[in-house]
Order: C-alpha cells, then structure tokens, then sequence
C-alpha cells in the first residue's frame, strides 16, 4: 500500500517507530470504554500499531480479570 501523500520522488526511508508502550490511567471508567478503547482496538485492527506495542491500564479499583474483560 503506498501513501498517496508521499512525494515518489522521494528516496528517503521512512521512519518506522520502535516498539512503544501506553499507560491508560483511569482504564475502567467511561471515557476509556467509550472512546480510548474502542480506538486502539481500531488502530490494532488496521495494522497501524508497532509489533512491540503494549497497553497498560491502571485503575484505582481492583477488578477480577473476569470482571474487566466484561466490561473491555
């Protein structure tokens, strides 16, 4: 798939970001089910994600593995 926003001119070699991670403080609350999860699930789904990525939630409950998987 080529980026029809790239000049084919150009000869440079992308750049290719390594492998990165990101912390989600507040993960079980609503604006993480609604809008943060929902995106990251997009970008993942679309390949658009570094094989290295990671995502951390962190809440302030604790929850059951079970119990936030329902709600995910």
């Amino acid at each position: 798939m080529t980026n029809p926003l790239r000049d084919p001119l150009d000869r440079r070699l992308p750049r290719v970001a390594g492998p990165c991670g990101v912390v989600l403080f507040g993960v079980t609350g609503d604006l993480a089910r609604k809008k943060v999860m929902p995106a990251v699930y997009d970008l993942a789904n679309r390949g658009l994600l570094p094989p290295g990525f990671a995502l951390v939630g962190f809440a302030r409950r604790d929850w059951a593995d079970e119990d936030f998987a329902q709600i995910v």
